[in-house]
Parts: structure tokens; sequence; C-alpha cells
């Protein structure tokens, strides 16, 4: 065998190594996209708004009302986002 019908070789077995990698990325990405669905939070009846715009005062005000109420009731809180509500 000479260098070239070696080289020949490696390349149509590196061909033919990226082919099965192509179809085992197409086989998978759908399988993906299937496992990863978003789960509904479970929602929970005290839920509020405040809207801060850039104020510093009441985005330490809201974080700590956070945290006191994880602490009184003892249940997991997720702080999505603040928004002021005008009254």
């Amino acid at each position: 065998m000479t260098i070239l019908e070696g080289l020949l070789f490696a390349l149509l077995a590196i061909l033919i190594v990226m082919a099965a990698l192509a179809l085992l990325i197409l086989a998978i990405t759908p399988l993906k996209r299937l496992s990863h669905e978003q789960k509904p939070l479970p929602t929970d009846n005290h839920q509020s708004t405040i809207d801060l715009k850039d104020d510093k005062d009441k985005t330490i005000a809201a974080l700590i009302a956070s945290i006191d109420y994880k602490q009184q009731t003892d249940k997991d809180i997720r702080l999505i986002s603040i928004k002021e509500i005008n009254q």
C-alpha cells in the first residue's frame, strides 16, 4: 500500500466516523427536547408585585420582606420580579 492509498483510506474512515456522529446527533436532538419539558411551578395565594425602578431602598425592603415571609411560614418562596403598584 502506498502513502496515497493510506491517506485515501484514512480520509474515507474519517468521513464514515463523521457521518455516524452526524446521525447520532440527529437522533439525539429530538430526545433532548422531550426530556426538558418545563414543569409548571406550584402557585401560592400569597403573591405580590413590586416595581422598583432603580430604587435601592425598595429593593432591599422587598428582599427583607421575602426573607421574613420565608422565616415565618417555613415555605420555599421564589422572588420572580419586583414592581411598584400605584394605589
